[in-house]
Parts: C-alpha cells; sequence; structure tokens
C-alpha cells in the first residue's frame, strides 16, 4: 500500500477525454489548442464520436491541422444526402445507414496518419460499441496495426445509429458510435490508468422547435441518449465512490459535485481539492473528487470542462462560422480560466 508521501511524490498519469457531440466538437479542438498552448500535456487523449476524430488529430500533435479542419469543413465535407439507389439498399437491408458517409473517410484518409499517431507524445484511445456482441472497447494507438484499421476504428466510433453505417473491424462485429453507452468516456480513462482526468462536454441547446423531419428526429433522440449516456456515468463513478468511501474515515476531505447541480458541495466546507486538498487556482474545469479505485489504490481527480454559454450546432450541422465560433470559445474558456501549467 503506497503511503500519502509517495502518493504526493509520484506524478498523476493525466487524460483528456473527448465526449461526442457532432458539430459541437469544434469546441474540444479550442480546449485543446488553449491546454497545449500553456504546455498542459496529456498522457492520454481518449474519445469517442466526434471526440475519438479530434483525439486522432490531438494525439499525432497536429493542432493545427486540427484548427484549419474546423474553420473549413461543412456538413457535405461529412457525409451525403442518400441517393434513390443508396435508399434501396437500405430499404432491401444491403445498407446500414440513411446518409452516405464516404466524405468523412475521405476527409479522415486526407489528415488522419497512423505514424505521426504512434509518434506522438501521448497515447491514444477510441472508444466504439458492438451492437453484435453488446459491448464497448476502447482501442489504443499502440494495438492499432494499420493506416486502414486505424480509419475503420474511427468511422464506427463515428458512426451515428440508424444515420451512418456501422463497420466491421477485423471482419467481425457491428461497430458504431462509442456515444451510445460511453459518451464521455471517463471510465475508460480510469481502466487505461489515469489518475487525474479532464473531460470536455460539448452538451446541446435546449430545443424549442419540434423536429420537422427523420433526420431531425434521429439526431434529436439521439442527442437526449448521448446526453444522458455522459451524465450518468459521471454519476455513476461518483455514486460508486461514495459507496466505497461510506465505511471509511476520510478526516473531511470529501469534496463532490454532482453535474445538475452545478455546485461542489465539500464536506470540509472549503468545496476545494485536486487530489491533494486544494483546487487550481482560477481553473475553468470543474473539479469532481473521485475515492480510491477499486484495484488501483490510487485517488482520481476529475475535472470538467463545459460551455458556460449555451452552445450551438448539432450532431448533423456543421458549418464553419459556427465552428469558428467555438473553436473561440473553446479556446478562451480555457486561456480566460487556466492558469499556465508550472514545469
Amino acid at each position: 500500500m503506497e503511503s500519502s508521501a509517495n502518493r504526493e511524490a509520484t506524478p498523476p498519469v493525466r487524460a483528456l477525454v473527448l465526449s461526442g457531440g457532432g458539430g459541437r466538437g469544434a469546441y474540444e479542438a479550442g480546449v485543446a489548442k488553449a491546454c497545449f498552448e500553456r504546455d498542459f500535456h496529456f498522457d492520454w487523449i481518449v474519445g469517442t464520436s466526434i471526440g475519438a476524430l479530434n483525439a486522432a488529430l490531438v494525439g499525432q500533435n497536429d493542432l493545427v491541422l486540427l484548427e484549419e479542419m474546423w474553420q473549413r469543413i461543412k456538413s457535405s465535407d461529412v457525409y451525403r444526402l442518400p441517393s434513390p439507389a443508396h435508399l434501396r439498399r437500405v430499404f432491401f437491408g444491403q445498407q446500414l445507414g440513411l446518409l452516405n458517409t464516404a466524405p468523412l473517410e475521405s476527409l479522415l484518409r486526407s489528415c488522419v496518419s497512423l505514424e505521426r499517431l504512434k509518434a506522438g507524445r501521448s497515447k491514444v484511445g477510441f472508444v466504439t460499441t458492438d451492437l453484435c456482441g453488446l459491448g464497448t472497447r476502447v482501442f489504443t494507438g499502440d494495438e492499432i496495426e494499420t493506416q486502414d484499421d486505424l480509419i475503420d476504428i474511427l468511422m464506427a466510433s463515428s458512426a451515428i445509429p440508424l444515420l451512418f453505417p456501422p463497420r466491421s473491424l477485423n471482419g467481425e462485429g457491428c461497430w458504431m458510435d462509442g456515444g451510445l453507452v460511453r459518451n464521455t468516456p471517463i471510465q475508460a480513462a480510469i481502466n487505461l490508468g489515469a489518475t487525474e482526468i479532464y473531460a470536455v462536454l460539448v452538451e446541446p441547446n435546449s430545443a424549442d422547435a419540434c423536429p420537422s423531419s427523420l433526420t431531425q428526429l434521429i439526431s434529436r433522440v439521439l442527442e437526449i441518449v448521448f446526453d444522458h449516456s455522459a451524465r450518468s456515468g459521471i454519476a455513476h463513478v461518483t455514486q460508486h465512490n461514495r459507496i466505497l468511501d461510506a465505511g471509511r474515515s476520510r478526516g473531511g476531505n470529501g469534496n463532490w459535485c454532482l453535474l445538475e447541480e452545478k455546485e461542489v458541495a465539500s464536506a470540509s466546507g472549503d468545496g476545494t481539492g485536486n487530489g491533494n486538498g486544494t483546487r487550481p487556482q482560477g481553473c475553468a474545469f470543474e473539479f469532481v473528487d473521485l475515492s480510491k479505485q477499486a484495484g488501483t489504490g490510487k485517488r482520481v481527480s476529475l475535472y470538467i470542462v463545459k460551455p458556460e454559454r449555451q452552445i450551438l450546432g448539432s450532431l448533423l450541422e456543421i458549418d464553419p462560422h459556427v465552428s469558428n465560433w467555438l473553436l473561440k470559445l473553446g479556446y478562451e474558456d480555457v486561456i480566460r480560466k487556466c492558469e499556465p501549467a508550472v514545469v
């Protein structure tokens, strides 16, 4: 068992967790840019859905390319509306997805490199869900062997159910968007050994207008599923650790933050904590203190960053003007509130 002094002396395993959110993923790119400008680096980059695509470019140290991509891409650069022939294949079960995602695959092949990914400073993990085995898996960069395998995994992780076609990986399964189960893969990062996690949430606006098309209806339903997945993941881990901690004496160092409450309730009354009892001054990440994880013997600190204002954009709407605004918003949220890392 590690002593308190040894735990403090051991540097944390730091992970950036990028959630799904379609066109709102530009916000994540702005956050990543600000973190790296502040010399704040991560041991792991873990992403699902659009977060997986962002994670690939962050992991291969192509932040400039990531920003430029978001500044120019449109919905038509990601998917095309179905042709009559495509709809016939969907109707007869020969195609599992209403939209044609050939543009997205072309985009990925032009900007993602397995060689650069493996040479990057951070390790990467991509989350995707198999509808055949009903399991969710994290594919790490170390285990991906070919460029084609990388593209297949990224296409699978971003395959929005019903809208985007799933992928077979290594000739098996029906792999789709990892956000179905873990839209904010915090637990996946913990399983990879992370002890200090920075999770970026890109929640949708509350909508007043009713869906007026089939794609809008599917998109709205999935927004609800993904949003619930993100929140329940955080709540599950927090509640799990509360139960573990219930029988322990912690000396009044319990700091908890429920995402829905948007506040930190501290048993010690100071509302602070970053693993050693103090919260980084002026940090944009909202702190959630997790107790010791079973089997690791190490405390896990969770920080959440999300827009203070409601943001524009949806799963299927990608517009350069909105993306540029989201990039700026994510960048400024971190630059304005987070201090540079002390080396």
